[in-house]
């Protein structure tokens, strides 16, 4: 079984509330990032992205979709309801659509079968936000692209609206490594995205 080695805590640079003022990315690289999932934490990171003015595209179905394209999407800021428009959409990511990072915030027992959906994309680097251990069966379906992680982030969607809570730098924040140690290019770069 191979282990996840905790390398860089990338915290969240905001108390814990529902407020989602301020921006969490201090950097110039135009990152291009897929979101594999508009549940609760896919919506969070993609709300933070989008607001720090990177390239943030959604990957959802459904009723989700269908709320998504409408009305963009909607968050609680300090009990008032607001929108960003900046966030893309699709509802079918194909081989050549090609990411600088791709985030895949699902369930456990979502995990294979997000990451089985992203086998044959051409993207280099895949980042799961997944609470767990161990990780031969996802290295088998994408390979060295897995980077694991752990969100810091959660909170719910009413009636299509976002109201999030993060991890303050007392509690946990968003986690990410790889698997066998080692700080790569790639993890310094996701890094910065987080600063």
């Amino acid at each position: 079984m191979r282990y996840f080695y905790l390398i860089k805590q990338v915290l969240f640079k905001q108390p814990v509330t529902n407020s989602m003022k301020g921006k969490i990315i201090l950097n110039t690289k135009p990152y291009r990032l897929l979101i594999f999932g508009a549940g609760v934490i896919g919506s969070v990171y993609a709300l933070r992205l989008a607001q720090s003015g990177l390239d943030v595209t959604i990957l959802a179905r459904g009723k989700r979709l269908e709320a998504l394209k409408r009305d963009g999407l909607k968050y609680n800021d300090n009990r008032s309801i607001k929108q960003i428009s900046s966030i893309k959409t699709i509802e079918k990511l194909d081989n050549d659509d090609i990411y600088d990072f791709i985030f895949v915030p699902v369930r456990y027992d979502q995990a294979e079968s997000a990451l089985s959906a992203l086998k044959h994309n051409r993207s280099k680097t895949i980042v799961t936000l997944t609470n767990t251990i161990g990780y031969d069966s996802w290295l088998e379906i994408v390979g060295d692209r897995l980077l694991p992680g752990f969100p810091g982030a959660g909170g719910d969607i009413k009636e299509d609206v976002l109201y999030a809570q993060f991890g303050s730098e007392k509690h946990q924040g968003t986690i990410f490594g790889e698997i066998n140690g080692l700080t790569t290019e790639r993890v310094k770069e996701l890094a910065q995205i987080f600063e």
